[in-house]
């Protein structure tokens, strides 16, 4: 099931509440549902590093193409200041699709390569509060892997994580599972050690978890 830290309650803050919905313990976001929900991370970070790793895999009709940049998960405050928003983009290739990063609506820039529709992968986002910037992993084996990071910083504190849907010309299905949500590489990758207290809210199933602080 999607798990997060801190605060265990989810909110709709855009779009028709209920329509985000839980299959298997996983969600699908896409362009005919508008719900966007948001969960607070129970602290504010004014300073430091929050990281976090989900599960995702996208399917479409076509490769996606263009510059309609759609951007579906992402830190932010409680207001409009969203960080490391993640993109799905068209591919570099003859790939399916790729990742964008940014801290604005539009993708910074992309990974390098391609990804394909229907294979799950792993998507590991930080956001530097003391850089303003953000940088992304896909299918990390520690910190020192690949990653690409922007370069336009932000000044925005983050206390939330979103998940967003919006219409996109290549009109695919995200979908997702196994958030977590830490302050260093190591308690998202691999997954800590936890309890799991599922709940259930607003229609979306999610799980509470807590575990001790890594020395």
């Amino acid at each position: 099931a999607l798990t997060t830290v801190g605060s265990a309650n989810w909110a709709t803050h855009s779009g028709t509440a209920g329509q985000i919905m839980v299959s298997s313990g996983s969600i699908s976001l896409n362009d005919v549902d508008s719900e966007d929900v948001n969960s607070s991370l129970g602290t504010t970070f004014t300073t430091g590093s929050v990281y976090s790793s989900l599960d995702f895999s996208v399917t479409a009709g076509a490769q996606v193409s263009g510059g309609d940049y759609e951007y579906f998960f992402h830190f932010g405050d409680a207001g409009f200041g969203y960080v490391s928003r993640v993109d799905v983009v068209a591919p570099t290739g003859a790939g399916d699709f790729s990742l964008g990063l940014g801290n604005t609506s539009t993708a910074e820039l992309s990974w390098a390569t391609d990804l394909t529709f229907g294979v799950t992968y792993t998507l590991v986002t930080e956001y530097n509060r003391d850089s303003g910037n953000s940088a992304l992993w896909i299918n990390p084996v520690n910190v020192g892997s690949t990653s690409i990071v922007t370069t336009n910083p932000s000044t925005s504190d983050v206390s939330r994580v979103f998940f967003r849907q919006s219409g996109s010309s290549a009109n695919e299905t995200i979908t997702i599972d196994n958030l977590v949500v830490g302050t260093t590489f190591n308690d998202v990758v691999p997954v800590p050690e936890a309890s799991t207290i599922a709940f259930i809210l607003g229609g979306l199933v999610f799980g509470f978890v807590a575990w001790r602080r890594r020395k």
